[in-house]
């Protein structure tokens, strides 16, 4: 038997353990993906296993979203806790939140407001002795009714009889500026209205609606209002020449037992626009019985500018471009009551130019009111109010010029053209 030699041949170990050292050999493991994972907002350096430090989060990792992977855990885990249902976790800092939701606020503008105290009213002035003509006249406390309440017809009709005793033009644009003011601080809704019951209409001219009542029916709603016949009337009517002066003579004559509830600028439009839109059959005498309880509600001076408002002349010598002055002054010295006086007139000359030519262009006092109260002011009457369609303009009056000069100067060096001005009718298409 021959002897053989045994090799040992070395180990797949030993190549990977140095001199000295017995080889390791530990067993496979699997690497188990963890369930949980965290997603920080900004990185956080976690610290060795050896440290003893927390983790303090910064400003930047308050919130951190803990997330379950379902498909990683494992079915016994799932049995026995109950998170399986539970996709997201969301885990904040409840102080730093609420110190970043309190910086976040955009903080509020302050609009300006009007104070109560500069539309204090200290005294109402008696509908009786009610004048809008007097010196330093106060738009609050010269008024003869309250703020918020209706404009009484009473206070229309004083303003129309001191303008039909005046002559001066400047004189009249005044009194009635001061109505205005009135009206725009204590109510402004009624400006419109009282605005049409100074041009004696019910709706802009391109609506084509008028009141369209004859003076017989008028005489037979004066005669039985006031318990006279109509022969009476018509004599009176005879003389005067003026059926507001018959009306207020005979209403004056009548007693009544009861006095009549006081008539507001906001009823009598409304009713002198009813009777324009009644049609049809009976509709004469739906009229008569509307002129009727206007007439018996009537005190004093009510009378005369009612019959007058009825007939379409209210004879009282007021032009509408005047009216558009006084609109004008009105608004703008409520607007600007804090002006000097230098400051005021430019203002004013501003402001007059501003509605005249507005009115021109959108010849609709609902509209130019609105804008006036509504809307912004003056300042606003360029955008609102406006050339629009189906509202026919003014041809000869959209932009008035005094002269030749003037219109040179408007135009510059611009080319335009000129045509002769032919007597006739016109027509416009909208």
């Amino acid at each position: 038997m021959s002897n053989t030699k045994k090799t040992s041949q070395p180990s797949i170990a030993s190549f990977f353990t140095k001199k000295g050292q017995a080889p390791v050999i530990s067993p496979k493991k699997e690497a188990i993906k963890s369930p949980i994972t965290v997603k920080n907002e900004a990185p956080i350096n976690s610290p060795s296993s050896d440290s003893e430090d927390k983790i303090i989060p910064t400003k930047r990792a308050q919130k951190r979203v803990l997330s379950f992977d379902e498909s990683n855990s494992s079915t016994e885990n799932a049995k026995e806790s109950p998170v399986k249902a539970v996709k997201q976790i969301k885990i904040t800092d409840t102080k730093t939140e609420v110190k970043e939701e309190v910086q976040t606020v955009v903080p509020k503008i302050e609009q300006p407001t009007t104070t109560n105290a500069a539309l204090e009213q200290k005294s109402v002035a008696d509908p009786q002795s009610y004048n809008p003509g007097k010196t330093n006249y106060d738009p609050v406390n010269d008024a003869c009714w309250k703020i918020g309440e209706n404009v009484p017809y009473s206070a229309l009709s004083a303003t129309l009889l001191l303008i039909e005793e005046t002559s001066a033009r400047l004189e009249i644009i005044r009194i009635l500026s001061n109505f205005f003011r009135s009206v725009r601080s204590l109510s402004a809704n009624d400006l419109v209205y009282s605005v049409y019951l100074c041009v004696n209409k019910v709706a802009p001219e391109y609506d084509g609606i008028e009141l369209g009542i004859g003076e017989t029916i008028i005489i037979k709603a004066i005669a039985d209002s006031t318990g006279r016949t109509m022969d009476q009337v018509k004599a009176d009517y005879k003389s005067k020449g003026d059926l507001g002066l018959v009306a207020e003579t005979s209403r004056s004559t009548q007693r009544t037992m009861f006095k009549p509830k006081p008539l507001t600028v906001s009823h009598v439009y409304k009713k002198l626009k009813e009777i324009a839109q009644l049609t049809g059959n009976k509709s004469q005498q739906r009229k008569s019985d509307i002129i009727k309880s206007l007439l018996v509600s009537c005190q004093s001076h009510e009378t005369r500018y009612l019959a007058r408002s009825l007939i379409g002349k209210l004879r009282i010598g007021l032009a509408e471009q005047s009216m558009l002055v006084a609109l004008a002054h009105a608004c703008i010295r409520h607007d600007y009551s804090d002006l000097k006086e230098t400051a005021l007139k430019e203002r004013l000359d501003a402001g007059t130019l501003a509605v005249k030519d507005a009115f021109c262009q959108c010849p609709s006092y609902d509209i130019l009111v609105d804008v006036l109260v509504n809307k912004g002011g003056i300042n606003y009457l360029r955008e609102l109010c406006k050339a629009t369609p189906g509202i026919p303009m003014k041809p000869m009056l959209a932009h008035p010029s005094k002269g030749i000069e003037e219109i040179l100067k408007r135009c510059g060096q611009s080319e335009f053209a000129c045509e002769y001005k032919y007597d006739g009718e016109r027509a416009q298409v909208c």
